[in-house]
C-alpha cells in the first residue's frame, strides 16, 4: 500500500487550447499553466513514495481532495461546487503515471474519489494506491 498527501490547492485538469502559431506556421496545442503546475507538484511529491518499477497490475486508487472553504460554507463538509471532481481526478492520475506509478493509468480499475472543503486551511489531495486484493 502506498499512501501520501500532496499539499497545495488542487487544480482541475483544464481542456487543452489549440491555436494557430503564425511564426511556426502551424497549429499549437497547449495545456493551461495552472494544470501543468499542479501535475508537476503531484509528480514531485509522489516520487519518494512511488514503486521501484511502474505498476503493471490492476490497482485501487483512493483520492481525497481538500479544497479551500468559501466564506459562505461554514458548516458543510462536502464541496459540491465547481470545479468538477472528475477533472481533479484526471490531472492527478496523469501526474502519477508520469511519476512512474503505473505503466498506464488504465491499471486503475477501482477508484474512489471525494471532494471536501478543507478544515484549518489544509488543502491538497490524500492519495492511496493498493492492489485490488490488498486490504487497506
Amino acid at each position: 500500500m502506498i499512501r501520501f498527501f500532496v499539499p497545495g490547492n488542487p487544480v482541475a485538469q483544464a481542456r487543452p487550447r489549440t491555436f494557430w502559431h503564425k511564426a511556426a506556421g502551424r497549429f499549437i496545442t497547449m495545456n493551461p499553466r495552472k494544470s501543468e503546475d499542479w501535475k508537476e507538484r503531484v509528480r514531485l511529491h509522489s516520487l519518494p513514495h512511488g514503486p521501484k518499477e511502474p505498476i503493471d497490475v490492476p490497482v485501487r486508487a483512493y483520492l481525497d481532495f481538500y479544497i479551500p472553504r468559501p466564506k459562505g460554507a461554514k458548516d458543510t463538509v462536502w464541496a459540491c461546487a465547481r470545479p468538477d471532481l472528475d477533472n481533479f481526478i484526471k490531472g492527478t492520475l496523469d501526474a502519477l503515471q508520469t511519476a512512474g506509478f503505473f505503466v498506464d493509468d488504465s491499471r486503475v480499475v477501482w477508484l474512489e474519489a471525494k471532494k471536501f472543503y478543507a478544515r484549518d486551511g489544509k488543502v491538497g489531495v490524500a492519495i492511496t494506491v493498493l492492489g485490488v486484493d490488498e486490504k487497506p
